[in-house]
């Protein structure tokens, strides 16, 4: 699955972990977004542009992650993630994992919080 959403203030709760997604594009205003992703793709990629929101990500323990974030007066929490430079965080197992998300948040006054589960 390819998923596109384009959405102004929005409460968005997802539980996608049942479906193979490839990719998901999200772009909203202020916006409350819970997404929980799966493992039955191999290469995910998830892009989130948001205005004044609250992002919530959960990725399944056995997956590789890179975050990128281009964020202004935003607060992250990811715990299981190293900083690799400014703007980019991996778990330490990303270099030799076979499945990875790729994971794009553009956000403004924003929270995100991308956890394991």
């Amino acid at each position: 699955w390819n998923i596109n959403f384009n959405v102004g203030a929005a409460d968005m709760q997802m539980d996608l972990s049942k479906y193979k997604v490839r990719e998901v594009k999200l772009e909203g205003g202020a916006s409350s977004i819970y997404l929980k992703m799966g493992e039955l793709n191999e290469d995910q990629k998830i892009k989130i542009s948001a205005g004044a929101s609250s992002i919530h990500i959960l990725m399944p323990k056995s997956r590789a992650c890179e975050i990128r974030t281009n964020t202004v007066l935003s607060s992250r929490e990811l715990p299981g993630f190293e900083r690799i430079e400014r703007h980019l965080y991996r778990t330490n197992n990303f270099n030799t994992a076979k499945i990875k998300s790729y994971i794009n948040v553009d956000a403004a006054v924003s929270s995100l919080n991308v956890e394991k589960y």
